[in-house]
């Protein structure tokens, strides 16, 4: 969960540093009226107040005061790496000080140095285990660290609550607040899995200390535990407050994209985000999506909205997720019966959603097949002569490769077109655009579907090119190769990229949530899925994702039954999600007997279908009939091939026979 309000002042990264460092324990070192002059200037005059007092009495001062203060002050400025280093000399003088560890932990954490700076925090934890505020930052680096660790955070937290008596008292700045505390205990229910827990302590922070921050608390524990309704009414409670925070506003919108019922809300939503960010990309897709949405109910709500994706692409023509929406949009546009031939747009459009690595999936799936077809109907023999005639006067341009093989699909024949992909790798073997197109082309799937070789190439290619950055359609094609190939942290890293460059795109959320998962960070894969799924909440394929996903997490079954029951409440459901709300049940001692029962009555109709050999020896596995488990996935092994996704844990784990 995404929190701001740190146990340290050092946790603010921008801006000034404000004085909140206040008195130490039995460690007096750092605890001298002119320590406290000084960090008082810093807060009221800034750093140049701080800087020009600090010369004037640097030769009255200690050596290891005269260090903190400069680290306050090279922290203050924006200098972490000089803040590090002055801090880490006065931390070693008084280990036992909060002053000195605070600025080091804050200032290694700047640096992106998490693992200095979970040696420092457990070392002081040990060392301090009577000192609330050590035991606080411990627990809070263990939960909100990239190398989490929340089972740690709670027995901190515990062992804090615990303490007979507080070192220090509450009228200290420095001393941990009961609502941090809160806080805190919100994040570690919520990374292990106690979401119900997560909630109630939210409620208590929101409750009793009603800022808009606690109600993003409480609305993300909400969201995380499937309570919609809830986290609808704490992020309006929040946004009411501070209309002007962009990140509240934007999850608010796609909770109520989620909600049939809040259709008005979304449309007034979306309508005063539109006034406040004219120009921010996120919030005109989700005034577009809002418009779609409202249908038929506004008038000239889909006039609009195809405006707001006109003028996108217009602004970013390579922008895959406004590609994806406009390309649907215009086919069931279309297909209402409204004036005009909207299919051929709709088909450059998705083809070139496809060309720079969309996935038709979800929904997607049956318009793109349906366009497809509706072009293969009128083939036009001309081009693919052309396209020929040029790829084989010069097969090493990728250009005139792209080109045929897209004529190749367009004509009926894509079987055909592993011969010149072939070919065109053999003439350009160093090539980055060409192994592109190959790259493409065999992720595309079909009869020549072997495409490790290339794939492997096609990074190593691009390698070589990634001094000076790989444009973003190439980035993304070489974060799926990657992900395809296995080479999971590298794909991570790739996503990351793409993310920085469209933080709500949901094909990448998706992609570097799929990178987490294939290095088995579970956890951390939860929160950019979950972000995918609210950005494209009709994608059936992503939500199935995200459910098998919180079934592989503590306490994730509940949820998943209660989202899963709450999007698709009537039954009969896909098979698909019919196998998911079993597992889901299959959580649960109360209803594992039926779930187990209705899994199996579902592979006896299907005994061949991996999907369901997969989901009856996964719930068998969570109900502990580790035997059955076993057998069931020896079953599916043989109809699916080698373990991949969540089977792959539970096989290894099980270790069953070899076939």
């Amino acid at each position: 969960m995404k929190r701001i309000g740190s146990l340290v002042v050092g946790i603010a990264l921008v801006g000034v540093v404000m004085w909140r460092l206040g008195g130490q324990g039995p460690a007096v070192r750092f605890d001298t009226t002119t320590v406290v002059d000084l960090e008082k200037r810093l807060s009221t005059g800034g750093p140049e107040s701080l800087r020009q007092a600090l010369d004037e009495i640097r030769p009255d001062l200690s050596e290891p005061v005269a260090d903190y203060l400069d680290a306050v002050l090279a922290f203050a400025e924006g200098r972490p790496a000089d803040a590090a280093v002055s801090a880490r000399r006065a931390h070693d003088v008084a280990p036992t000080d909060w002053r000195p560890l605070s600025y080091l932990y804050a200032a290694l954490a700047a640096l992106d140095r998490w693992e200095e700076a979970g040696v420092l925090v457990t070392a002081a934890a040990d060392r301090s285990a009577d000192d609330e505020r050590v035991l606080a930052l411990a627990a809070h680096h263990f939960l909100r660290s990239p190398q989490r660790k929340p089972d740690w955070a709670h027995e901190l937290l515990d062992v804090l609550e615990a303490l007979p008596n507080r070192l220090i008292t509450d009228d200290d700045p420095s001393a941990v607040r009961p609502d941090q505390l809160l806080s805190l205990r919100v994040d570690a229910c919520a990374q292990t899995g106690r979401r119900d827990s997560a909630v109630r302590y939210a409620r208590e922070l929101a409750t009793n200390w009603p800022l808009p921050d606690h109600e993003v608390a409480l609305a993300e524990a909400a969201r995380l535990a499937g309570d919609t309704d809830t986290a609808v009414r704490a992020y309006a409670r929040a946004v009411t407050q501070v209309p002007s925070r962009l990140d509240w506003r934007r999850s608010h919108a796609q909770i109520l994209l989620q909600i049939p019922a809040g259709r008005a809300d979304l449309l007034a939503t979306t309508a005063e985000m539109v006034q406040r960010w004219p120009s921010d990309r996120s919030v005109r897709v989700l005034r577009a999506r809002a418009l779609v949405r409202a249908g038929d109910a506004l008038e000239n709500g889909i006039d609009a909205a195809d405006l707001i994706y006109q003028r996108l692409l217009a602004e970013d023509p390579d922008d895959i997720e406004v590609l994806r929406n406009r390309g649907a949009l215009l086919y069931d546009w279309k297909q209402g019966g409204r004036d005009g031939d909207y299919l051929d747009e709709a088909h450059l459009l998705l083809r070139r959603y496809v060309r720079l690595g969309g996935v038709p999936d979800g929904p997607l799936v049956d318009i793109w097949e349906k366009l497809q077809a509706r072009a293969l109907r009128s083939p036009d023999p001309a081009a693919l002569t052309a396209a020929r005639a040029a790829f084989e006067a010069n097969p090493s341009s990728a250009r005139a490769l792209a080109t045929y093989v897209e004529a190749l699909r367009d004509a009926g024949r894509p079987h055909e077109a592993g011969g010149p992909v072939r070919q065109a790798l053999a003439a350009a073997p160093k090539d980055a655009a060409v192994a592109a197109v190959a790259a493409r082309h065999f992720m595309a799937g079909g009869p020549d579907h072997d495409a490790g070789e290339t794939l492997q190439r096609l990074v190593v290619v691009e390698e070589q090119l990634s001094l000076d950055g790989l444009p973003e359609p190439l980035l993304w094609l070489r974060c799926r190769a990657l992900t395809e190939i296995l080479r999971f942290a590298e794909a991570r890293d790739d996503a990351k990229a793409l993310l920085a460059q469209r933080p709500t795109a949901g094909h990448y959320l998706r992609a570097y949530a799929k990178a987490l998962g294939g290095l088995r960070e579970h956890a951390a894969a939860e929160a950019p899925l979950r972000a995918a799924v609210s950005v494209d909440p009709d994608n059936e394929a992503w939500f199935r994702e995200y459910l098998d996903l919180l079934l592989r997490l503590p306490g994730g079954a509940a949820v998943a039954r209660k989202r899963l029951e709450q999007r698709f409440p009537e039954t009969p459901r896909s098979r698909s999600l019919e196998i998911l709300h079993a597992r889901a049940l299959a959580g649960s001692s109360e209803t594992q007997e039926d779930a187990l029962s209705a899994l199996r009555a579902l592979v006896d109709r299907q005994p061949d279908d991996p999907e369901g050999l997969a989901g009856l020896g996964l719930a068998l596995d969570a109900a502990g009939l580790t035997d059955d488990a076993r057998e069931v996935l020896q079953r599916w092994s043989r109809a699916a091939g080698l373990p991949f996704g969540p089977v792959r844990d539970v096989w290894e784990r099980l270790n069953p026979q070899p076939r």
